[in-house]
């Protein structure tokens, strides 16, 4: 399995320009929950900046590219005095190319957890997301998080609940939804008779309450490299006679930064097997999106396709055959 070589810079404005000539050696950080198959370890790089001219030491702690969301804790800043209500603030960057999945920044100043009170990523407000452990993450190449201590305190600790996310895997519909590191084939088909649920698709990339899908027509769930627990997968098919839609809830891809992120749904019918494409790239009948769903209540991804009837194959005794791939 491939690694991802990831180093995260986390740092004051001062060292920005030091950063990128200088490429220092990780130096061992300490982590509350040490996991014994934690072999493949990124350098984390981790300092505070209180003003523009007082930026703490560059120190290190490990984040494990294999596992999934897990607790890290660096004491740092030690070289400076955090005075009452100034901010202070983390700067964390990727030099990987790839983004740091991020669901829990939190400062301990003086035995005082804080929370956020402003945070971006890659230039978007994600200060909600940042405050708590709710699988709701963030995945991002450059981050900058604020935090105003309430009393006066010697350093601080820096507590992230992070992952990163290695190679894309492929899971298909409807298949048993395991996550495979290729890409997969349609082998096994969804038999959809034609008029059995009459409906249609907004082509926006949304799944929303007002489009009244009802029960899921496939449904599975998986375990991925990010969550601990199995997240669910679910999928509606149906048409209205000039259109065949297909609604996809990937409650199982929380990392929605991920421009790989992509389905190939595939259509078979008499002399022949047509596809269509949702991802990163705008296409006519698919559509590729991230929202919060009744299947989870953090942003996951989700696909929609609405295809004209004149596009598909020659349906066999009135059904079409649906497959498929999911790249998360």
């Amino acid at each position: 399995m491939r690694s991802t070589h990831l180093l995260i810079i986390i740092m004051g404005l001062a060292l920005i320009a030091a950063s990128a000539a200088a490429q220092p050696a990780p130096i061992p950080g300490q982590q509350p929950n040490p996991d014994p198959m934690m072999t493949n370890l990124t350098g984390v790089g981790v300092s505070l900046q209180v003003a523009p001219k007082e930026t703490s030491k560059l120190q290190f702690l490990p984040i494990n590219e294999q596992a999934p969301m897990a607790e890290y804790t660096q004491v740092v800043g030690q070289d400076l005095t955090l005075e009452p209500k100034r901010t202070v603030k983390v700067h964390i960057s990727s030099s990987s190319g790839r983004p740091v999945h991020i669901d829990q920044a939190t400062l301990d100043v003086g035995g005082q957890t804080l929370t956020p009170v402003r945070a971006t990523a890659d230039g978007r407000d994600v200060t909600k997301k940042l405050t708590s452990r709710d699988d709701d993450i963030v995945g991002a190449k450059e981050y900058w998080i604020e935090y105003v201590p309430a009393s006066e305190a010697q350093g601080a600790r820096l507590q992230l609940v992070a992952a990163t996310k290695q190679e894309s895997r492929a899971v298909s519909l409807p298949e048993n939804g395991t996550a495979q590191p290729r890409v997969i084939q349609a082998k096994k088909f969804y038999d959809y008779k034609l008029g059995s649920r009459k409906g249609t698709l907004l082509l926006d990339g949304q799944i929303t309450p007002e489009e009244q899908l009802g029960k899921p027509s496939l449904k599975t769930e998986i375990k991925t490299a990010i969550s601990k627990k199995p997240l669910p997968i679910l999928a509606w098919v149906m048409d209205d006679g000039q259109y065949l839609s297909v609604a996809i809830d990937v409650a199982a891809d929380n990392t929605v930064s991920d421009a790989d992120d992509e389905t190939i749904l595939y259509v078979r019918g008499e002399g022949g097997l047509a596809s269509f494409r949702a991802g990163d790239a705008p296409d006519e009948y698919g559509r590729r999106g991230a929202t919060y769903t009744g299947a989870a209540n953090f942003e996951h991804r989700v696909y929609e396709f609405r295809i004209p009837m004149d596009k598909l194959p020659t349906p066999v005794k009135g059904k079409l055959g649906l497959s498929a791939a999911l790249t998360i």
